[in-house]
């Protein structure tokens, strides 16, 4: 990345950790066992929720998307009434023992009832001629809102999660992925509905259905 791309770049991340912070008033406390948070990620993560009002989340790879999607999910029950199911999906025991830690402190115990965590291992499928990576045994339907941002499977770097539970969710699906440049150009080519495509620099590949 260039320097001016990069300046660009950290000068974003800088208007969005404080507009969080003082325009959202979500104060977002560290943890050192996450990766750094991305705050342009975090923002438009917030707003599409914030926007689009889902009731029936999934994310694959949990943190502080994790915080900001409840915030977001709190505010629109205290708003429209919107009960919403927040179904978080991890890789590895120990960090989703940390996650739960993190949120017990840092979420509201009445809408921590909107979030399910769970453990899942990945396996690998086929998907129109390639091979993919998917959670295993993971069957949900009517989705609306999926969040990926999860370990690669250590042989196959595409996921196709999202393509596997397309045919089986909401008129309303929406995706947004976190970096994992393979699996997004293979969505592009692959997902059934017209995307409104945006993201990619300053923020996750966010797709709207058209």
């Amino acid at each position: 990345m260039s320097k001016i791309r990069f300046y660009i770049k950290y000068f974003y991340h800088l208007c969005c950790k404080y507009y969080l912070q003082y325009v959202c008033k979500i104060n977002i406390a560290q943890e050192l066992s996450y990766f750094r948070p991305n705050y342009g990620d975090l923002l438009n993560i917030y707003r599409v929720v914030i926007k689009h009002k889902p009731k029936k989340c999934v994310e694959i790879g949990g943190g502080y998307s994790t915080f900001v999607i409840l915030k977001a999910l709190e505010k629109n029950y205290k708003k429209d009434g919107i009960k919403t199911e927040l179904l978080s999906i991890e890789q590895n025991d120990k960090y989703l023992e940390i996650h739960k830690e993190y949120l017990k402190n840092n979420i509201n115990e009445r809408f921590l009832n909107f979030l399910i965590l769970k453990k899942t291992d990945l396996e690998i499928k086929h998907f129109q001629n390639t091979e993919v990576s998917v959670c295993n045994k993971l069957i949900i339907n009517e989705i609306d809102f999926f969040y990926e941002d999860r370990t690669d499977h250590e042989k196959v770097k595409i996921a196709g999660d999202a393509l596997i539970h397309q045919t089986k969710s909401s008129k309303n699906f929406i995706i947004i992925v976190d970096g994992m440049l393979e699996t997004v150009n293979f969505y592009k080519k692959n997902l059934n509905k017209y995307y409104l495509i945006t993201g990619g620099f300053f923020y996750g590949t966010t797709f709207i259905p058209k």
